[in-house]
């Protein structure tokens, strides 16, 4: 079966019965035959195909074989095709001489050598396929090229946002009034302005050499160091106060969040992180606590003070409210003889009354 990938030759000659026996002769399974019985036949096959080896018969009317080369010699699609010139002519210098000049590459004489038409075509069909294979690879060194073109101005593309991401992130960060760090697997990495000015490193040079601990309290060295590994090995956030000596040697509390820098495989390959100083809030609080001692203090003799108020008061009050019950009965009971002698009184002045208004006698009670 033919396939698109197969090479072809193409076989001109005005007499049909040549093609059929140049086609026998040249035929091969990877070789695809066209023949075309005149010049513009001809043509037309080149324009649509690519040519391995064109067989071209000299003699032909209308176009012979020697015009039917200097058109294609003109075309820059068909000039590179090796053509082997046949005739049943004469041997003669002058027109073997006219065929080279046309762009032949051989001149064979009829009746022809089979099998020197076969390993001369033969020939052709491996530089054809060389140059094919050539062309391939010059067309995928190319393509690879391009690619590779493409990916290094991708490449540069990234490392220019990149440098304009780190410019960016360095601006904002040298402007941000808290200390920004970023540690990873070698130690400190990197560090904000603030944080330079903090400790007294002039230049980012020094970064290298930058120990935390040479600037952290000894007596908070242990914990925040034990703070910041349990949170390595756990991957987790991690926050501890510590005192940090400043560049003019006065310790300062800071307080140090971090949040861990993860790979894909989920190693901790660093932490980023912002230290805050609270000294002032710190002071602030120590001082509140002693205020409120202090209160405390003054308040508690005053607080007995009270109670030993409240507990007279609570004195007084039971002792007035037993008095008032006391008076109360007192009270109650001289109104009750007052009224009780008030009513004999009375009872007895009306009976003197009483018989002298109705003439009546009053009963004894």
């Amino acid at each position: 079966m033919l396939t698109d990938s197969q090479a072809k030759f193409l076989l001109v000659d005005d007499h049909e019965p040549n093609l059929v026996a140049l086609s026998a002769v040249l035929s091969r399974d990877d070789v695809e035959m066209l023949r075309a019985r005149t010049g513009r036949e001809a043509l037309e096959l080149l324009l649509q195909h690519d040519i391995a080896l064109a067989v071209i018969d000299v003699q032909m009317p209308i176009m012979n074989g020697f015009e039917l080369a200097e058109l294609m010699r003109g075309s820059q699609r068909t000039q590179h095709v090796p053509i082997i010139f046949l005739t049943a002519g004469p041997q003669d210098n002058l027109r073997r001489f006219r065929g080279y000049q046309a762009g032949a590459v051989d001149f064979l004489y009829k009746p022809l050598e089979p099998d020197v038409l076969r390993s001369k075509a033969g020939i052709f069909l491996d530089l054809y396929r060389q140059r094919e294979e050539l062309a391939r690879q010059r067309d995928t060194f190319i393509t690879l090229a391009e690619e590779k073109a493409r990916l290094l101005r991708e490449r540069d593309e990234a490392n220019r946002r990149l440098r304009e991401s780190e410019v960016r992130f360095r601006t904002l960060a040298d402007s941000a009034p808290v200390i920004i760090w970023m540690n990873g697997p070698s130690g400190c990495e990197f560090i904000n302005q603030a944080c330079l000015d903090f400790m007294g490193i002039d230049h980012l040079g020094q970064i290298d050499v930058f120990d935390w601990a040479r600037h952290v309290h000894p007596d908070d060295r242990d914990q925040a160091a034990s703070v910041y590994q349990q949170a390595v090995e756990d991957r987790t956030r991690f926050e501890v106060s510590l005192r940090c000596r400043r560049r003019d040697s006065t310790y300062r509390w800071i307080r140090s969040v971090g949040m861990p820098n993860l790979s894909a495989d989920g190693e901790v390959l660093g932490y980023i992180g912002a230290s805050f100083d609270v000294t002032e809030s710190k002071e602030a609080e120590e001082r509140l606590q002693r205020w409120s001692v202090d209160l405390e203090r003054a308040v508690s003799p005053k607080t007995s003070a009270l109670l030993q108020a409240q507990e007279q008061l609570r004195a007084l009050a039971t002792e007035l409210n037993l008095a008032e019950q006391r008076e109360r009965k007192r009270l109650a009971t001289e109104l009750h003889d007052y009224l009780a002698q008030l009513l004999v009184v009375v009872r007895m002045k009306l009976r003197q009354t009483i018989p002298l208004v109705t003439g009546e006698r009053v009963p004894e009670f």
